[in-house]
């Protein structure tokens, strides 16, 4: 979904990042069954994790744990860690908010779909 509105004030600097959640459980979905209560618990010490630094470095003690298992979800994750791992770039009161978009993304659509609805009553307006 494309949102009309570009301005300032809706772009809150949070382009590039991901969804902790939906990496998991896109990570989870790849994964044998009988694993994956031992991954998600790696995967949320590694979200959930004080710092940036100590996130990568659970991320390395995970990706040798389990790359020889499922290479091919290791990888993948590895590709997008610095997006998952963005939110560390903001203060630590409003982490544990943005770790998980879908609050985000849940009102963005919101914003979106009551722009659409005002833009297509003025459209009619002026017709």
């Amino acid at each position: 979904m494309v949102c009309p509105y570009k301005g300032d004030k809706a772009d809150i600097s949070l382009i590039g990042l991901s969804c902790t959640q939906n990496a998991s459980r896109s990570f989870l979905s790849q994964v044998r069954t009988s694993d994956r209560n031992d991954i998600d618990s790696d995967l949320k010490g590694i979200f959930l994790s004080g710092s940036k630094e100590e996130a990568i470095k659970r991320f390395d003690e995970f990706k040798s744990k389990w790359s020889s298992k499922h290479p091919k979800a290791v990888y993948s994750m590895e590709k997008n860690l610095t997006s998952l791992l963005k939110y560390y770039e903001y203060p630590e009161s409003v982490r544990r908010s943005i770790h998980s978009m879908n609050i985000i993304e849940k009102m963005k659509m919101k914003i979106c779909g009551r722009i659409k609805i005002i833009d297509s009553l003025h459209r009619k307006r002026v017709q």
